[in-house]
């Protein structure tokens, strides 16, 4: 079966534009990536090669093991946004539907845009909330060692819900990657860079560059987090979906586009910091 584009109308608006009260509400499964505990963790895969696949041997060190509970969910009915690849909901979620109109469970939902066999299976979904988690972890550690005149960097984390009922398996509706809101009061929306090697020269930053810089070097070139977008506020820039390009090809889904694209980024990246006397 040929992955085909939905049917969708984007409806721009604020998320309290929306009726709530006359939205329906449905149980969800919710799926979280367990904290990842170290840097290493995140090659280890590939220098097991093909012992990766062997569970007893691989346990330990993935970073793609879960754990599952059940909340809540609302969805407006049409989408916000969207993005080369998925289409962007405003969403509530809360452990009683009770709640879920409460301050604090706003969210942004998230889905394919297309349909098809494996387009919208839970795997692809629990791989985009890996590559996430994964961003956010490197964030973290950026900003331990970053220089001071230097921005943090925070990565939206992200969670899967799955609703309980299958009636909207065949349309591509019943997964959805969210996260919280972005703050409202920072920068426009800004697309950064993408996962070729492209950076955005009217947007160029140091403190963004240095990032994409420590994930190459900080995995020792095995990874690099790209297609940086989002906002700045405060004194952090707030970034969301997020592409790992990584050697091994097999993981993270379509969007890694291996190792000779990690090359072309990280040259970029060299070169522009350069070019700015930033190095």
């Amino acid at each position: 079966m040929t992955a085909s584009l939905k049917s969708y109308t984007i409806s721009p608006g604020l998320h309290t534009a929306i009726d709530w009260k006359n939205q329906p509400y449905s149980k969800v499964k919710v799926y979280r990536n367990i904290k990842i505990k170290n840097i290493s963790d995140l090659q280890n895969p590939l220098k097991m090669g093909l012992l990766r696949f062997i569970p007893k041997i691989a346990a330990a060190h993935r970073t793609d093991k879960t754990t599952e509970s059940t909340m809540f969910m609302r969805r407006a009915p049409s989408p916000f946004a969207e993005g080369e690849i998925r289409l962007a909901y405003h969403g509530q979620l809360a452990k009683s539907e009770k709640d879920l109109a409460e301050k604090g469970h706003s969210m942004v939902m998230k889905s394919f845009k297309h349909i098809g066999k494996g387009v919208n299976d839970r795997d692809q979904y629990l791989k985009q909330m890996e590559v996430s988690a994964i961003a956010d972890f490197l964030a973290k550690k950026y900003n331990e060692v970053k220089p001071s005149h230097c921005l943090g960097i925070y990565v939206l984390p992200v969670i899967v819900v799955e609703e309980v009922d299958e009636r909207n398996e065949s349309s591509g509706n019943r997964r959805f990657c969210t996260e919280h809101l972005l703050p409202t009061h920072g920068t426009e929306f800004t697309k950064f860079s993408n996962n070729t090697g492209y950076w955005d020269e009217d947007s160029l930053n140091e403190t963004l560059l240095r990032f994409t810089k420590y994930t190459h070097d900080a995995t020792h070139g095995y990874i690099i987090v790209s297609d940086l977008q989002g906002v700045r506020h405060g004194n952090k820039y707030h970034l969301t979906d997020p592409v790992i390009l990584c050697k091994d090809i097999l993981r993270f889904g379509n969007t890694n586009l291996g190792e000779k694209f990690i090359k072309k980024c990280i040259d970029s990246t060299c070169e522009h910091l350069k070019e700015n006397e930033w190095h």
